[in-house]
């Protein structure tokens, strides 16, 4: 059922349904003992680094990008880098086995160069190994971001172990620790990652372990360490919860599309009662557009706040992904008869200096107090059915979950809002909506603000299809299409 044109429902048919189904919008539904979600680089790669110095048995690195120059923490005088930190660890322990997947051409679009780690010399060890991920259609790419050590502990979310994604919280304009290993300085950057454990770290385990198996022939076998890998000190934020995983992964002549986390989305945003709080690299995606817009026109529909970049990167992603992003953001605005909508940038301002935007590359969905979902995925076509995408979901069963849902939710704002998430919590709280607040604080050292829409008579951007395709090319298809629309025209013309 296309649930974008479905009938909602009654508010009280929305909160008495479940929205995580496994085998139709998830993967796996597994218990995990402890949950934390880690905001920005330097809290992600500070306690990854502990974690890392657990493994025991095995480190599996799954990203879209890796490099083994960065710093995990560059704020610490003797941090190593971490690619011979990674050789230094397999030295030390005889029975630990690295793994690293990336896509093949990750290091081209975000270094401008290609770099072959097995050239590199601490990455010359016989436990190391490197796979260049080439199992996906034409124009797609791997995007998956997971790290899982001794198949006790995993990570997963926004945030790959390359260049350009340390940062802190504070997002300070000029941080001299925020620079690529060259030396070259980036602009304050945002992003997400979630740390699970227990079965559900296992289920993250068997999906690095299924990539590498297609993209190699070989499979890994699960490992077994009784050691504990959960860092000393990191605060769970939910505890004995169940964790979905859900899926994007894009159809090949041999297996049939998956497409958990579109579906996913779909049904957080059809049981929204109240607030949808959405963090995204791009939003793009027309068919959640359309729920979305269902939902705005609805006279007790939810508000919906979504935070995206200012701008894109590159000529050509501005070009495609930016000015889509604006008509879908003029189409909502259209839809939106209530009020209800705020589509938002993050930014920070020194003094009387102009302000800097910051690059908001996470991808979170948080759906009132009962759903969280942090992941790979973007609003856009690509994360429906044509990159291979992993999130993972929570959705509040007990009182204490949604407390901490709420908790986070504030936390993320305050963040961008310069506030204590209490303070935040409490004027949400007090107005029964996230609007008041995000309202008010245009202005100020950190800030959110609205994000200009297009103009909904510009034409629909040519190469869509190409940049932001929803799933695989199909030559032979395209091609009859082709013949026939050759054909209707000669037709039309007496040739």
């Amino acid at each position: 059922m296309d649930i974008s044109v479905a009938r909602i429902g009654s508010k009280k048919s929305r909160a008495l349904s479940r929205i995580i189904v496994p085998g139709v919008n998830a993967w796996r539904r597994e218990h995990a003992r402890r949950v934390s979600m880690l905001v920005d680089a330097a809290e992600y790669y500070g306690w990854l680094e502990r974690a890392l110095a657990k493994a025991r048995r095995s480190i599996f690195i799954i990203g879209w990008d890796f490099n083994g120059r960065i710093h995990l923490r560059p704020d610490q005088a003797r941090s190593p880098q971490l690619g011979p930190y990674l050789r230094r660890l397999a030295e030390e322990r005889p029975d630990l086995h690295i793994h690293v997947l990336i896509w093949s051409a990750g290091p081209i679009y975000s270094a401008g160069q290609m770099r072959f780690f097995p050239h590199e010399t601490w990455a010359e060890h016989p436990r190391i190994r490197f796979c260049y991920d080439r199992s996906h259609p034409l124009r797609g790419c791997h995007h998956q971001k997971i790290v899982c050590i001794d198949d006790r502990m995993a990570f997963c979310g926004g945030i790959d172990l390359t260049i350009e994604r340390w940062d802190t919280q504070l997002h300070t304009i000029d941080d001299p620790r925020r620079t690529d290993p060259s030396g070259r300085a980036y602009p304050p950057v945002h992003d997400v990652q979630i740390a699970v454990d227990g079965d559900a770290a296992k289920a993250l385990a068997d999906i690095a372990r299924a990539r590498w198996k297609t993209c190699t022939g070989e499979e890994l076998q699960a490992v077994r360490s009784d050691g504990e890998v959960w860092p000393r000190g990191l605060k769970a934020d939910m505890r004995e919860v169940e964790v979905a995983i859900a899926r994007t992964l894009p159809a090949t002549f041999s297996r049939r599309g998956v497409r958990e986390i579109e579906r996913l989305n779909e049904a957080a945003i059809a049981a929204a009662a109240r607030c949808v709080y959405v963090e995204t690299q791009y939003f793009t995606c027309r068919r959640l557009g359309r729920l979305l817009a269902q939902r705005l026109a609805e006279p007790d529909g939810p508000e919906i706040v979504v935070l995206t970049p200012k701008e894109c990167h590159g000529t050509f992603e501005a070009m495609f992904m930016g000015g889509n992003g604006r008509r879908l953001i003029s189409r909502l605005k259209q839809a939106d008869k209530f009020n209800r909508l705020r589509v938002l940038y993050s930014a920070i301002a020194s003094g009387d200096e102009p302000e800097t935007d910051i690059f908001l590359h996470s991808k979170v969905m948080i759906v009132d107090d009962r759903y969280i979902r942090v992941g790979s995925s973007n609003l856009n076509n690509r994360s429906r059915g044509m990159d291979t995408e992993c999130d993972v979901a929570v959705e509040a069963v007990e009182p204490q979950t949604r407390a901490a849902i709420r908790r986070l939710r504030g936390r993320l704002l305050a963040e961008h809002l310069g506030m204590e998430a209490s303070a935040v919590m409490t004027a949400c709280e007090k107005a029964g909506s996230l609007l008041p607040l995000v309202d008010s604080r245009v202005t100020g050292r950190r800030r959110l603000k609205p994000i200009q829409a297009g103009n909904e008579a510009e034409n629909e951007v040519l190469l869509t299809s190409v940049f932001d395709p929803s799933k695989a090319m199909a030559p032979m298809r395209w091609a009859m299409r082709a013949v026939r629309a050759l054909r209707r025209r000669l037709r039309r013309s007496g040739g």
